[in-house]
């Protein structure tokens, strides 16, 4: 580039596309240009009310104070967390997560099932649903009054009641 002063024309090859601040810059001395850069910088500048929303949801997540609804499940994917009430109000063999905790756990007489018996909300109301796990599945025994979370528990019935069944897929986390 050969500056005009020097001698440059203005043909295509010594021109340069500039901003009107890029080019106030070029020239420091020259008051029409810088007056064009500060007119550039305040029509250009975001308003207060934009500046604001972007202070206010970026600085929580800068500051770790905002945290996405529901868990992490083993693989690292977001689930969100039922209340037992609304998991067992879900259609028949659904996957549901929920956060438990046996209240009761009762001797089955048959050898294809681990575990059963009855679960309460840690989030809610309190509700209580029945449970079974079925052996063979390597699943955690759970014990009473402990806190689980269950992720993919499938909601199923068992005469004419709501239960929640644990599976091959479904995972027991300790809380």
């Amino acid at each position: 580039m050969v500056p005009k002063s020097e001698g440059g024309t203005h043909a295509l090859e010594n021109l340069q596309t500039l901003c009107p601040v890029c080019h106030a810059e070029k020239h420091p001395d020259v008051d029409r240009l810088q007056r064009r850069a500060r007119q550039f910088r305040q029509r250009n500048r975001p308003s207060t009310l934009f500046r604001a929303i972007a202070v206010l949801t970026v600085l929580p997540a800068l500051l770790g104070l905002h945290r996405p609804a529901g868990t992490l499940d083993r693989y690292g994917r977001r689930i969100a967390v039922d209340r037992v009430e609304h998991a067992v109000g879900s259609a028949e063999g659904s996957d549901v997560t929920v956060e438990v905790m046996p209240t009761e756990l009762w001797t089955a007489d048959d050898a294809s099932v681990q575990q059963l018996g009855r679960l309460r909300d840690l989030n809610g109301t309190g509700s209580t649903v029945r449970f079974v796990a079925w052996a063979g599945n390597d699943l955690p025994r759970m014990e009473r009054d402990h806190q689980y979370r269950l992720f993919g528990a499938r909601v199923d019935t068992y005469e004419g009641h709501d239960q929640l069944v644990l599976d091959s897929l479904t995972d027991i986390e300790q809380l």
